[in-house]
């Protein structure tokens, strides 16, 4: 039975698994001591009339707010679906310095594969095992070690000089452009 308010947030079934993991099985309890307490406070509002809790699903995060002296959990009992981006950030926030970390540990110290860290990484996490989940980590990863491959394709396809000639009329002198 729980004592609190549950909420839910909607993020990507890789995030959730990562914060269940760490924070313990759903609801996760934000006590009013934790940081991510603090952090969702200033989002908390009134419910909407006739809204109902969505079902629990894949990307569904149920958290319990507690009853406490701070803030008044019965009546500010909702997040709104446009502040998910932000909750979502914070939560990937500590998703990504956990991942970048371990990774650094194992591929650059250690020596390991890419392939078979992150695989190992979705196993001690009690990740689900999916091509999905393997391919995001694989990404951000890749992301995290090539920062200038995505500004080298966008510099390829937009230099200075291309747009110059792609946008320049030909009946005006080179001078007025």
């Amino acid at each position: 039975m729980p004592s609190g308010q549950i909420i839910s947030l909607k993020i990507p079934p890789y995030l959730k698994e990562f914060f269940v993991f760490r924070h313990g099985v759903e609801p996760i309890r934000a006590s009013s001591e934790t940081k991510f307490f603090m952090f969702l406070v200033q989002y908390l509002t009134h419910k909407p009339v006739g809204w109902k809790m969505p079902v629990e699903s894949a990307d569904t995060l149920l958290v319990e707010l507690p009853y406490n002296k701070l803030i008044n959990v019965r009546t500010l009992n909702y997040i709104s679906p446009k502040h998910f981006p932000e909750i979502k950030t914070y939560i990937y926030g500590l998703f990504y310095g956990a991942f970048i970390s371990y990774m650094n540990n194992k591929v650059i110290r250690e020596h390991w594969s890419i392939k078979y860290a992150i695989i190992n990484f979705i196993d001690e996490h009690n990740m689900s095992w999916n091509k999905t989940n393997y391919e995001t980590l694989k990404k951000i990863f890749d992301r995290y070690r090539n920062p200038e491959s995505k500004k080298k394709k966008e510099n390829i396809l937009t230099t200075p000089a291309t747009k110059k000639r792609q946008f320049r009329p030909s009946s005006v002198p080179q001078n007025y452009i």
